[in-house]
């Protein structure tokens, strides 16, 4: 039974569901899969891009990419629990039934730590924005121990696309510890402002080499999900990870990640 706990844990957090995500200070276009390190695909204590490490879905983990290390995504969230492969905007309503997110990130090393530097698609208007982490050294290679910035230039409002009347930053910073529990098992715990203000964390789960199952708190609400290694492409230079899941129990979402 303890085995499958975290899977449980996981259905439990798919079932759970509150108000909907709109409205200021909801930060709609940040509930998707993060472009943060570890969003929808794995980051081991090492820094290396793995299924096996540690994974969250719109929340961050403590582990900082690798030097050299890149991934680049895509993820869809739709407005209610149908699965849309992207979408236009509803017939007869002013918004669009999903909202497409897209990241780039690189990892670097420093004299101080390692650093990941991501660019973020909020979604298919083309608003775009910023995010860093810095992972600093310790002691313990299971801990990974970071700060970092989601939209360092709170370009992407509070209250999603579409809203000239949102002024608020949605600049958020945020501080986050990963542990590794065993070669399965990651738990993260961490705080910080506006999108993730107050307390978050999130626990990810190797059901098998292939697959691993994903359960986290956002400050907002449970999110949950799943992600499968699909292989690697270009003559194995590049490894491609599959997602699906909901937020809140009430927003499906997918998304295909690649990492080089």
């Amino acid at each position: 039974m303890k085995r499958f706990a975290p899977l449980i844990f996981a259905a439990c957090a798919a079932v759970a569901g509150a108000e909907n995500i709109s409205g200021t200070h909801t930060y709609p276009q940040f509930r998707n899969v993060s472009a943060l390190s570890g969003g929808m695909f794995g980051v081991l204590p090492s820094g290396k891009a793995s299924i096996a490490g540690a994974m969250a879905i719109s929340t961050p983990i403590g582990y900082s990419l690798g030097k050299g290390v890149f991934a680049a995504g895509i993820g869809n969230m739709s407005n209610d629990q149908t699965l849309r492969f992207f979408s236009s905007k509803d017939k007869d309503k002013n918004f669009g039934q999903s909202n497409g997110t897209g990241y780039l990130m690189e990892g670097f090393r420093t004299p101080f730590g390692a650093l990941t530097v991501g660019g973020e698609l909020l979604s298919l208007a083309g608003d775009t924005c910023l995010n860093l982490q810095w992972q600093a050294p310790t002691t313990d290679p299971r801990l990974g121990l970071s700060v970092g910035v989601q939209d360092t230039f709170g370009v992407g409002g509070s209250a999603g696309e579409g809203l000239p009347t949102d002024g608020d930053s949605s600049t958020s910073y945020f501080g986050v510890g990963t542990y590794q529990v065993n070669p399965d098992l990651y738990v993260s715990l961490g705080a910080g402002t506006r999108r993730f203000k107050g307390v978050f964390g999130n626990v990810s789960y190797g059901l098998s080499p292939k697959l691993k199952a994903v359960a986290e708190y956002d400050t907002y609400n449970w999110n949950g999900a799943v992600a499968y290694d699909a292989g690697s492409i270009l003559h194995n230079r590049v490894s491609t990870t599959i997602g699906l899941g909901t937020i809140r129990g009430k927003n499906t979402f997918f998304s295909v990640g690649f990492n080089f």
